[in-house]
């Protein structure tokens, strides 16, 4: 297994190296720049000013000495660049917000395992029930929901139309806490605020993991060994989680894995959505405002994350399966 993972690790420089290239040319084929964005706000600005500042910060050099730049500094000094919207270094920016984009994609994890798991297990012990088909609707209609629409959907429900006994919002339409709050996270003056956005976060996921696990269930229960195992009187609680459900999670790891960097992208639209104030909005934000330093280390964070969650995949195929052997 070490020297599995130290040959996969070596593998994943020269692909990182091919992923922020392509990052990079893309942002910049992208018209204008921050200079430009300095402009617009002040027109006052002469055009061999213009000129001048371009050429002070790099923007009229070529493709490959601007990208052979941001690499040198980035992997040489470590250092991510300066953020031209927030005026302060892009380390500092990814910083301050990588923590909350964490507890999100974190919450939204628990929570759409928490929901889809017994759902499909439920819906694959009573094939073709009411229960199943009404399963089945609902996550169809979940995955053709956009995340967006659902997200506002969300809010003029629990936000508007439903009121707390106070009186005031049922939940938060947006933020991370109430203004000089000072209460714990684990608080519900702070949980609040997350409920929604993790459940928006993860709807996709909790809608096509509940379809895979039922049909991956439906494949395991109908095995000899589940027979059998019934056939020895253990209890169907049993047979279903230690036997079956185990099983059934093998195909289930890829797709577990592959859905972390899936939660970063989907993190930009629920995060603006409900201005929780991480990665996503940040790369809104720096790709709106032509922040091409905090943009770059954003999109580079959500190409790391593909990446490890692959290699991920692979370490727990041979935790779950113990006939996967990478010697």
């Amino acid at each position: 297994m070490q020297r599995y993972l130290i040959r996969r690790i070596l593998q994943m420089i020269p692909l990182l190296i091919g992923l922020s290239i392509l990052i990079f040319f893309i942002m910049y084929l992208m018209p204008g720049d921050p200079i430009d964005m300095l402009v617009m706000g002040n027109p006052n600005l002469k055009a061999e000013d213009v000129a001048r500042l371009k050429k002070v910060w790099g923007f009229d050099q070529p493709f490959l000495v601007r990208y052979w730049k941001w690499l040198k500094q980035a992997v040489w000094h470590r250092d991510l660049g300066f953020s031209y919207h927030w005026k302060i270094p892009v380390t500092q920016v990814v910083s301050e917000r990588l923590p909350n984009t964490l507890i999100l994609m974190s919450a939204s994890l628990v929570l759409s395992l928490l929901i889809a798991v017994p759902l499909g297990i439920y819906s694959a012990r009573r094939q073709y029930s009411f229960a199943d088909y009404f399963l089945t609707v609902l996550a169809f209609i979940g995955q053709a929901m956009p995340t967006f629409w659902f997200g506002l959907m969300m809010i003029l429900l629990f936000s508007i139309y439903l009121k707390s006994p106070s009186g005031g919002p049922l939940l938060p339409p947006g933020g991370m806490m109430d203004i000089g709050s000072t209460a714990s996270f684990f608080s519900w003056a702070r949980l609040k605020y997350l409920i929604m956005p993790a459940f928006v976060l993860g709807l996709h996921n909790i809608t096509s993991w509940m379809r895979f696990i039922r049909s991956t269930m439906l494949e395991v229960i109908n095995q000899d060994y589940i027979r059998t195992a019934r056939a020895k009187g253990l209890k169907e609680r049993t047979v279903i989680y230690k036997h079956a459900f185990r099983n059934a999670m093998i195909p289930m790891i890829t797709l577990l894995a592959m859905s972390i960097p899936n939660l970063v992208g989907g993190a930009t639209l629920t995060e603006t959505v409900f201005a929780w104030n991480g990665i996503g909005s940040m790369t809104y934000n720096s790709v709106m405002n032509k922040d091409y330093s905090v943009a770059m280390a954003s999109l580079m964070f959500s190409a790391i994350m593909v990446v490890i969650g692959n290699l991920l995949a692979d370490i727990l195929y041979a935790v779950v399966d113990p006939r996967v052997r990478y010697d």
